[in-house]
């Protein structure tokens, strides 16, 4: 691969997304590349640590039902809101790392949907 995917990115992507790659031409590898990183968007740690601090880190993440049922205890009484926003960095890393394997997959099959 010719190393325009973030070296973080790459170290997060699952075993079968790096084997299919190196197993593809190079055209290909620059296909992948393109559209993983239209799609990729992954999530600061600043910005969730701030959103925590205001209680609207479950937005963020587009877990509305959690935000409400957090904004209806107010935050677990401080003690769900204080615990929250410890974890928020690591909420966020967490995130990418998810949101970065679910979309390498998909990209992988329609590359080879496509070159099939």
């Amino acid at each position: 691969m010719n190393g325009k995917i973030e070296r973080k990115v790459l170290e997060i992507l699952p075993a079968t997304v790096k084997n299919q790659l190196a197993k593809m031409p190079e055209e290909q590898q620059d296909e992948f590349i393109e559209e993983f990183n239209r799609k990729f968007k992954p999530k600061s740690t600043a910005v969730a640590g701030l959103m925590a601090f205001f209680g609207f880190h479950y937005l963020y993440y587009n877990k509305i039902f959690l935000f409400l049922l957090f904004v209806c205890t107010g935050g677990g009484f401080g003690v769900w809101w204080f615990a929250v926003w410890l974890r928020a960095g690591k909420t966020a890393r967490e995130y990418n790392q998810e949101m970065a394997k679910d979309i390498a997959l998909d990209v992988i099959k329609e590359i080879k949907i496509l070159n099939s």
